[in-house]
């Protein structure tokens, strides 16, 4: 796990080029932490190094997405 933010109950995974083998085990993982009660969102290095602000609108959106469902 990356990033964790409790408060929304949302983990960031930023997977490096060694994820491309992992897929089975990421998957797990995934499902595991998404019957913890957590939303789980995937990025890969390449994607948080050139487009930065387009991640921060997926994170933003996704807690945004969240919090309206609390309400």
């Amino acid at each position: 796990m990356d990033f964790c933010a409790h408060g929304p109950r949302l983990i960031v995974e930023v997977d490096g080029d060694d994820h491309a083998g992992k897929t089975h085990q990421d998957a797990e993982r995934t499902r595991f932490l998404r019957n913890e009660g957590y939303d789980v969102i995937r990025f890969g290095n390449t994607e948080v190094m050139t487009n930065i602000d387009g991640v921060v609108a997926m994170i933003t959106s996704a807690i945004a997405h969240k919090a309206r469902g609390r309400l």
